[in-house]
């Protein structure tokens, strides 16, 4: 499934900046692999899709392809469960493999009722600690988060700065649910999100 940036937005002035903001996808990034240049593929498929990045600009980017250019991939054929993890895998009908790599990406269990809920060493709550096997090749191979997501952000934002010659900031983005809310602040959240349009992200800048 090929790999997009999701927002996009930026301006130049005060003037500028209070007449809104535009958001711009920037479509046509490859399959990315571990050591992938990622500035120069986000550079050239942005001069390609002729969204040139201007001064003040702002790129959020899917967390995905920033662990897959970094090489946070695993293969669960090269897991060996622990007793906690199968224990774990049993009552939450997973694969105690996944379970093993969730908790290896975890600093606490907060919840393990119906979906694993931890703290990871990032400091985030979050499901499964952001252990994700959604768009990634291949059926036992799942990705993982950044390490450092800010220090990927800085170096990528320097990158883009040095490819461009422009000054941007770099947003690294993933999906984050209210994972230990209250059953029913769940329903009301559900509620309230099937009321409201639907919204595309994108590229976007100031207007």
């Amino acid at each position: 499934m090929p790999n997009k940036t999701t927002l996009h937005s930026g301006g130049k002035t005060q003037a500028d900046l209070s007449r809104g903001i535009m958001l711009l996808c920037i479509p046509g990034l490859p399959e990315i692999q571990e050591g992938d240049d990622l500035a120069q593929e986000i550079a050239v498929a942005a001069r390609r899709s002729k969204t040139p990045f201007k001064n003040g600009d702002i790129l959020v980017i899917a967390q995905k392809i920033v662990s897959k250019s970094e090489g946070r991939v695993v293969q669960l054929s090269r897991i060996k469960p622990s007793s906690k993890a199968r224990k774990l895998a049993r009552s939450l009908q997973k694969d105690p493999r996944l379970i093993e790599v969730i908790l290896g990406e975890s600093r606490r269990i907060v919840r393990s009722e119906r979906v694993l809920i931890v703290e990871t060493h990032h400091g985030f709550v979050c499901a499964n600690a952001g252990v994700d096997q959604s768009n990634v090749p291949g059926v036992d191979a799942a990705t993982l988060l950044p390490r450092d997501p800010d220090r990927s952000a800085r170096r990528l934002a320097a990158a883009l700065r040095k490819r461009t010659g422009k000054q941007l900031a770099v947003i690294i983005s993933d999906t984050f649910g209210p994972p230990v809310a209250s059953r029913s602040h769940q329903r009301r959240h559900r509620r309230r999100r099937s009321s409201r349009a639907d919204r595309s992200s994108g590229h976007a800048r100031s207007r």
